[in-house]
């Protein structure tokens, strides 16, 4: 297995299910291979409609992507979360929970 696939596999034995848009989908903190984390949770979870993951920055935010199926439109939630992006790939930032039981806004 190549390293970057192992990293994979240990980020997503973390994951969870959050709401986010009003949607429970998997997510999970990861902190580097976004795209192949959020690939691979939706593999995993396959009546999820997109999957998430976070990082959280040295500056105080939480860095948070969206990874989508064909035919749902992960740029929408964002930009309710005043990110952007496009249909498949999506992403916001919010201020990290000051709490470590809070998991930020839904």
């Amino acid at each position: 297995m190549l390293f970057q696939d192992q990293q994979v596999e240990q980020m997503i034995k973390r994951a969870r299910m959050l709401e986010i848009g009003g949607v429970k989908v998997p997510v999970v903190n990861a902190t580097c291979f976004f795209s192949d984390v959020g690939a691979r949770l939706l593999e995993l979870y396959p009546d999820a409609p997109f999957s998430a993951y976070y990082m959280d920055r040295g500056d105080g935010l939480r860095q948070c992507g969206l990874r989508s199926r064909p035919g749902v439109d992960v740029s929408e939630i964002a930009k309710n979360y005043g990110g952007g992006g496009h249909a498949q790939a999506a992403g916001f930032q919010e201020p990290i929970p000051l709490s470590p039981t809070s998991e930020g806004r839904t």
